[in-house]
Order: C-alpha cells, then sequence, then structure tokens
C-alpha cells in the first residue's frame, strides 16, 4: 500500500533524525570528555539511542519541522505549475468549461475528478451550486480517472462531449450513478439525455476519435502530476493572471470557498 503525500514527509523526517543527531555526536562528546573522533559505532549508536530515549520530543519537534519545511516546498513549487500551465487550464483545452467566459471571469475553478470517486461524486451538486451562485466564475472539469480501471474509457465518453451543452448534464448523471458505470450503462444515460450514441461509440472505440480524446486525457493527467495532484478530487482556485493561486486537496467546501473569497479580495 502505498504511503501518502504526508506518511512519506513524516519517514523522511524520522529518517533524517538520524542524520541530525550524528550531526550532534560531536558536541555530545565533548560534553563528556570523550573526543568524537575517538568513538567507536557501538559506543556512538549508545549516545544517540540514550539521548533520544531521554529527549524523545527531539523525534516529534524533528518531524514536524521537516514536514512543515517539504509541504511548504511542495505548494510552491504546485503555485508555479499552475501558473506555467494557467492558459491550457483557463481555456479549458484538456477539459470542459462551464460558466464565465475566459476573458471574463474574475475567478477560476478547476476540479479534477474520476467517476468512480465518492467524494467526486459528493462534490458535484457544491461545484454546480457555485455556477449558479457565483457570477464570474469559471469551472474547468478536468478528468483524472485514478480510482478505477473503467474509469479510463468513461472519462473519454465525457471528455467526447466537451466543449457542448450535453456534456454537464451528462456529467452529472454519471456522477449521481452507483456503483461501477459500464459501458451499456453509459449508452443509456446518454439515450436518456437525447444524446447522439454514437458519439459514445466513437469515443470507446479504437479510431480517430478514440485517439483525439486519449491525446487531450493524456494532457489533462500530465498537468495533475506536474501541479502534484495525487488524488480527486483535486481543486484549484486561480486569479485569472495566476497572481493568486491555491491548490485544495480533497473536497473540502469551506477551503473552496475561502479560496474564491480571498482571489475577489486580491490577498
Amino acid at each position: 500500500m502505498a504511503l501518502s503525500p504526508r506518511s512519506s514527509l513524516a519517514l523522511g523526517a524520522l529518517l533524517a533524525v538520524g542524520g541530525l543527531c550524528a550531526a550532534n555526536l560531536a558536541g555530545l562528546g565533548r560534553n563528556n570528555a570523550v573526543a568524537a573522533q575517538d568513538l567507536d559505532q557501538k559506543a556512538g549508536e549508545d549516545i544517540v539511542r540514550n539521548y533520544l530515549l531521554e529527549n524523545p520530543e527531539v523525534i516529534f519537534e524533528a518531524v514536524e519541522r521537516y514536514t512543515a519545511k517539504q509541504e511548504a516546498k511542495a505548494m510552491v513549487a504546485a503555485e508555479e505549475e499552475v501558473r506555467a500551465n494557467l492558459p491550457t487550464l483557463m481555456a479549458g483545452t484538456a477539459g470542459h468549461a462551464e460558466g464565465a467566459a475566459a476573458g471574463e471571469a474574475d475567478v477560476l475553478l478547476v476540479e479534477f475528478f474520476d467517476y468512480h470517486c465518492g467524494y467526486c461524486k459528493q462534490a458535484t451538486e457544491f461545484v454546480f451550486d457555485l455556477l449558479e451562485e457565483e457570477k464570474g466564475l469559471r469551472v474547468v472539469f478536468q478528468e483524472m480517472p485514478v480510482v478505477h480501471q473503467q474509469s479510463y474509457d468513461v472519462a473519454l465518453a465525457s471528455l467526447s462531449l466537451a466543449g457542448t451543452e450535453n456534456f454537464a448534464p451528462f456529467h452529472q448523471a454519471l456522477m449521481n450513478s452507483s456503483g461501477l458505470v459500464e459501458t451499456k450503462q453509459m449508452k443509456a444515460i446518454a439515450k436518456d439525455l437525447g444524446i447522439d450514441v454514437s458519439i459514445i461509440n466513437d469515443a470507446l472505440n479504437a479510431n480517430a476519435d478514440r485517439g483525439r480524446l486519449e491525446e487531450t486525457l493524456s494532457l489533462s493527467m500530465q498537468m495533475a502530476e506536474a501541479i502534484g495532484i495525487s488524488g480527486t478530487p483535486g481543486f484549484i482556485i486561480a486569479s485569472p493572471d495566476g497572481e493568486i493561486v491555491e491548490v485544495v486537496p480533497g473536497f473540502s467546501p469551506t477551503a473552496v470557498e475561502e479560496a474564491i473569497a480571498a482571489v475577489r479580495a486580491g490577498s
């Protein structure tokens, strides 16, 4: 099982503690009137062990500092990647845009999602409510099929409707569905919505349309990786000029709303 980013940072910190303590061995040795260069490996290990047993708070302090430092660095890197990809995100080139036009929006909200992600399903109503309530908000939906193998084909089917008025109702219907979304179910949803089922067929078959959609999906996935979004949903809130950027991992309505307010406040 893969470690979470925070767990990985903590593990790195614990490994770093050894180096930290080793760096202090000379000082500890001098305090005990023992020259560091004369300590054999066993003696050095005993000093480190005894010091940590007597001062366990050192480990937790090192972990906290290391984790905070790494998280801060990751956030700065993520913001820079958002700025580098902002024109593509704003245009909706690799996804589907709703709401205000690119040239008229005062806030950009990007959601990376998977149709088999339970939290993405929970976020759907919230996102569309924002579209209704927040004038000037531009929302871009970015496919990120990582939850289930079948998510890939569902993403292609969804992308086949990007840029059309059919995307939003198809998207919402898929998010409101339960269980594994099979091809038969996608076609049934399309038919119920009055969408030409041949569009879905072309997206799923090995032809030029599928190849084009796979390239678009690949671009979406590349941006997510570059920005550091590893799970769904992942939200990006940014000012159109990229001056203010915030990445919100997971589904946190309050964090998203506060980020939107911060962009509009200019801080």
